[in-house]
């Protein structure tokens, strides 16, 4: 037996409109060229990072569970089952955002989309991932983890 989940999010479109909203600036008269080369870089920097967080894929993969963003997998994390205690269904705040973050005192979240999460200790320290799957995954941690 083994877990696996994707969730999807729509942290993506936001990165996308972001984009437009970047190339829309090659409408201002007189652009110099190195302002333009500029632009279409950001541009196409915001459109890889949308396409890199429209999914989340949390897995395990025997003696670690593994946190992966895509479909371009620019970023992913694994997490090692002897370092994790304390699994528990929670709710992230406002404060730690979506995507990949570290607030000093809250620790590191691993979020798609949504404020629904799996809190545990790692290395004894707070760590979250969020999911659409909170009961299932907590579970699954707290079966593979010694408490």
């Amino acid at each position: 037996m083994s877990y696996q989940h994707v969730q999807k999010g729509y942290l993506h479109w936001v990165l996308y409109a972001s984009a437009l909203v970047t190339l829309a600036m090659l409408g201002f008269p007189q652009i110099p060229t190195v302002m333009i080369i500029v632009v279409i870089g950001a541009a196409m920097l915001l459109v890889v990072f949308g396409l890199s967080f429209k999914t989340m894929a949390v897995a395990d993969e025997g003696d670690q569970l593994s946190v992966r963003y895509g479909p371009i997998p620019l970023f992913h994390k694994r997490l090692a089952y002897e370092f994790i205690s304390d699994a528990h269904p929670a709710r992230s705040r406002w404060i730690d955002g979506w995507g990949i973050h570290y607030f000093f005192g809250r620790g590191w979240t691993y979020n798609l989309w949504g404020f629904d999460c799996v809190e545990f200790q790692y290395k004894g320290r707070p760590c979250r991932i969020g999911t659409d799957d909170v009961q299932g995954l907590a579970d699954w941690l707290r079966s593979k983890v010694k408490e």
